[in-house]
């Protein structure tokens, strides 16, 4: 909202640039944030009447698409979140995750909804389109609305962080931040069935944790029976071979009443 300028150059203008160099199937990422949030669910089909700028560069980015690439698609996101490895960049969820793992209470909108997309589901759906050539407008979002207060109860549910450290701000209304001017609810109706949440939230858990346990056998040590370093290889190969190797173990006692 800030920076107009270059939003429009983002979302909009760069693609004169791409057309200018680019004959094939061309796939324009835009939003759900095209759409008002007053009658939901939209079609692909619907008015656009996006109520703020960023939505109006992607209505631009549309357009444009339409008028310079004779082959194109167009895909309307809902809001994304997923996981990639450890130097991903932060999403909603990430962000509750570490605010919750600290025990920092979330003060959260209860009132805007979302229809939250895993980025795996996406990205498979975008290179299918690539894939059959299928060209015209798309949209993914998930069947039912949530809002990120509700959204952060069930991350606290799957990873096991206390729900009461998140709080509505509808009914903390002092802890409000300044933001840009958002649709309600500009839920869209998707080309195809995306997970909910919670099937969501239970596949990105296990990302996390099989990527943990990746980062965790590449590093694994081991030794002969003199204690001798003979290098590293995997935990799994370890403890099949049975191979020597050092361990730490921690004991968390509770001191009781």
């Amino acid at each position: 909202e800030k920076e107009r300028e270059l939003t429009d150059e983002l979302n909009a203008n760069a693609l004169k640039h791409i057309a200018n160099v680019f004959r094939g199937h061309f796939i324009y990422l835009s939003t759900h944030y095209v759409f008002d949030g007053t009658n939901p669910p939209y079609s692909e089909s619907d008015k656009r009447n996006p109520v703020n700028y960023y939505g109006q560069s992607k209505v631009k980015g549309e357009d444009i698409t339409k008028e310079l690439f004779p082959k194109h698609s167009i895909v309307r996101l809902d809001t994304l979140y997923g996981y990639n490895d450890a130097q991903d960049r932060e999403t909603f969820v990430t962000e509750v995750i570490h605010a919750l793992s600290v025990d920092k209470p979330l003060y959260l909108d209860n009132e805007m909804g979302r229809a939250p997309v895993l980025i795996d589901e996406a990205a498979e759906y975008i290179f299918s389109l690539i894939k059959t050539g299928h060209q015209g407008v798309f949209q993914l979002a998930a069947e039912t609305s949530i809002t990120k207060y509700e959204w952060a109860k069930a991350v606290a549910k799957e990873f096991g962080y206390d729900p009461e450290l998140i709080y509505s701000l509808q009914e903390h209304p002092e802890k409000a931040q300044p933001s840009a001017k958002r649709a309600k609810n500009p839920r869209m109706a998707s080309s195809r069935k995306m997970s909910g949440v919670e099937s969501g939230l239970q596949k990105m858990h296990g990302q996390m944790v099989a990527e943990a346990e990746r980062r965790f056998e590449d590093t694994m040590e081991y030794f002969d029976e003199d204690g001798n370093y003979l290098g590293k290889k995997s935990r799994s190969d370890i403890h099949r071979n049975g191979n020597w190797h050092m361990a730490v173990q921690t004991f968390i006692v509770r001191k009781g009443e």
